[in-house]
């Protein structure tokens, strides 16, 4: 058995909170011995439906209950803090991202785990959808020959979210990235992935404020990455304005491409069919039918209540039966490192958009 904690109940607590609470109905290995969060009304809503006690301050909690694990699901900037803590009463981290500011502080919240003789690791759950597991598989395999371009694009119209309540402000805007950085671990770590075996450096990073969103200090990001060994150019894309949302991950190759948006189920693939002159005609039926399964399978989705967080469960599995294992985490020290130093790149050239 193992017991777990989890510190603040905001929204994605729910995804954590579910995955527990099925994963002890379903194996009776886990247990939550309770949750803590500043909000006194949320820790008592958490508690009271999920069974657990319900703690007002973290080191109560770790006193009280002493869980072997811990979720963090605070704000980023609270992370390191609270992730040093736990390592210190003795418990193991499981923290959303961004796990750390910078690859410095990651670094030392990793070293502590090791002196401990814990773990601690990274929310990296969108690799784990099944759509990108496939488009993943599809690079490795050579399905699409060979890879020359990953890109992940984001654009989400912002200037109405809680990212914007000015009565409110939101503690994101202190990270290095501002607004950005509540979302750029998963579009670095989402490049990497798409893409094995390249090994990408930031060539170039475009900082903009380009919206009148109060309290933005950067709303529009464009990155360049590049592997030397393999020649495939990572892009990432970040937009505060526009719409309809968008979150799309995209593997181009000699051969096909291939793209998927977070938001909607299924992998497109565009492809050589019986010659150039014939492809866009004959993808272009395929791709009327895809959009037919992809409608249907949208549809079952929303039956079986699947969100773009359903690769979080799959992460938290495979966390949980390493851990039961002694077996190796699915988002290892190294995945960490290498997203933060990538962070670490695009942030050092944010001078640039100010130009």
């Amino acid at each position: 058995m193992v017991t777990v904690a989890v510190v603040g109940v905001g929204p994605i607590s729910e995804q954590h909170l579910e995955f527990l609470a099925h994963h002890n109905r379903k194996s009776n290995q886990i247990e939550l011995v309770g949750v803590c969060d500043l909000v006194s009304a949320s820790v008592n809503y958490a508690a009271s439906k999920y069974g657990c006690r319900g703690f007002k301050s973290l080191d109560e909690m770790l006193t009280t209950v002493s869980p072997d694990v811990v979720h963090i699901l605070t704000p980023p900037n609270t992370h390191v803090a609270l992730a040093r803590q736990c390592l210190e009463a003795g418990s193991n981290v499981i923290c959303e991202k961004p796990i750390a500011p910078d690859a410095t502080k990651a670094q030392e919240l990793i070293d502590l785990a090791q002196a401990k003789g814990l773990f601690i690791t990274e929310s990296h759950n969108y690799k784990f959808n099944e759509e990108i597991v496939e488009l993943t598989e599809s690079s490795t395999r050579g399905d699409l020959g060979e890879i020359c371009e990953v890109e992940v694009r984001m654009a989400l119209d912002m200037a109405e979210s809680r990212f914007a309540d000015q009565n409110m402000p939101n503690p994101i805007h202190d990270m290095p990235a501002g607004v950005i950085h509540d979302f750029i671990t998963h579009l670095t770590y989402l490049v990497t992935t798409v893409a094995p075996g390249s090994d990408f450096r930031v060539t170039d990073a475009n900082w903009r404020n380009v919206s009148d969103i109060p309290g933005f200090e950067w709303d529009n990001l464009s990155v360049e990455l590049f592997c030397e060994k393999t020649k495939t150019i990572g892009r990432i894309r970040f937009d505060a304005r526009t719409y309809p949302d968008e979150f799309t991950v995209t593997v181009r190759g000699t051969e096909a491409s291939a793209v998927n948006n977070i938001f909607s189920p299924g992998v497109t693939v565009t492809k050589l069919r019986m010659g150039k002159q014939l492809s866009p005609l004959l993808n272009g039926i395929a791709g009327g039918i895809g959009g037919v399964s992809s409608n249907a399978k949208d549809l079952v989705n929303k039956v079986k209540r699947k969100t773009p967080y359903h690769g979080l469960a799959v992460m938290l599995e495979q966390t949980y039966s390493a851990i039961q294992a002694g077996a190796p985490l699915p988002v290892s020290d190294s995945d960490i490192l290498s997203t933060a130093k990538l962070v670490d790149e695009m942030v050092a050239l944010q001078t640039k958009g100010k130009a």
